[in-house]
């Protein structure tokens, strides 16, 4: 859709967002990936991102290079924003992540997009009641933290969890209030289903 003003065929490339765009990437990049090997190098890629793991800076620039040779003759280019070279002891970002080499945590804006879509599920003005709004958000905590409960979240998600909890308490009130944390308990939510981040790292909470 071009401005909403109609459809558009694509006749290079895959949709953004399409259910099969990581399937046409790994099969179209497979040639990418035999060939750094045969290069010597250690990939690590999912779907469109790729990491290239070296030991120096010098080595970074000639696989680089490699890559954009490689990606030319399939008829691909670098995103200029998206490609640099870093040493893992300020942070590489990869799928969310910004990996450090003893520990990853989450991106900002990985935190963000798991606020916006709890609060898209808990607006007041949703025509639903409480259990009902459980039942839609439980599916987004529990995919979005499985994800990233690889990396030190721990103290992240006791916050989010937190946080999560009052924003249903305010859907129940219709309002903001620290004194429904008494009338509306997190054994209450508990009871009508909700689940919690902190408890996919901890299942005996």
């Amino acid at each position: 859709m071009e401005q909403g003003l109609g459809l558009v065929k694509n006749v290079i490339g895959t949709p953004q967002g399409g259910v099969i765009s990581p399937l046409l990437a790994n099969i179209y990049l497979h040639y990418c990936d035999e060939k750094m090997a045969e290069l010597g190098y250690e990939v690590v890629r999912y779907a469109d991102n790729l990491l290239v793991l070296c030991e120096s800076e010098e080595e970074a620039k000639e696989a680089l290079l490699h890559v954009k040779e490689i990606l030319g003759e399939l008829e691909l280019t670098l995103h200029p924003d998206k490609t640099k070279i870093k040493n893992f002891s300020e942070g590489v970002d990869f799928l969310g992540f910004t990996v450090y080499v003893s520990h990853k945590v989450l991106r900002k804006e990985a935190v963000k997009k798991y606020k916006d879509v709890v609060r898209r599920a808990t607006r007041r003005n949703l025509p639903i009641n409480l259990e009902m709004v459980i039942q839609r958000l439980n599916p987004i905590v529990i995919g979005w933290g499985n994800y990233f409960k690889i990396a030190n979240v721990n103290w992240l998600y006791m916050s989010l969890d937190s946080w999560t909890r009052m924003r249903l308490r305010a859907f129940r009130e219709k309002k903001k209030s620290y004194l429904s944390n008494c009338r509306i308990t997190n054994e209450f939510m508990r009871n009508l289903g909700l689940k919690s981040l902190s408890t996919l790292l901890n299942p005996d909470w």
